[in-house]
């Protein structure tokens, strides 16, 4: 059983919470609750920080695509893929 995880995306200057999302590894693939967390910051030329063990490179693909630059160290096997 996996235990649910909640994500925030904090405003960098202020730590201000723009987003949260629950996480519960069921019926909801974690690239999309990426996405769904960092929905109003799309295009926005964003820059995030991730911890390795939650970010993979075809996440990293998808972010840039969506001009949200990713900081941190890609995995190959991360939990997004």
């Amino acid at each position: 059983m996996n235990l649910p995880a909640l994500y925030a995306y904090p405003e960098a200057v202020s730590g201000f919470i723009c987003n949260m999302e629950m996480y519960a590894a069921e019926g909801k693939k974690l690239e999309d609750t990426f996405l769904s967390l960092l929905d109003r910051s799309l295009g926005y030329n964003q820059h995030i920080c991730q911890r390795n063990f939650y970010n993979s490179v075809k996440l990293a693909e998808t972010l840039l695509d969506r001009e949200v630059r990713v900081c941190g160290t890609l995995r190959a096997n991360g939990l997004s893929t």
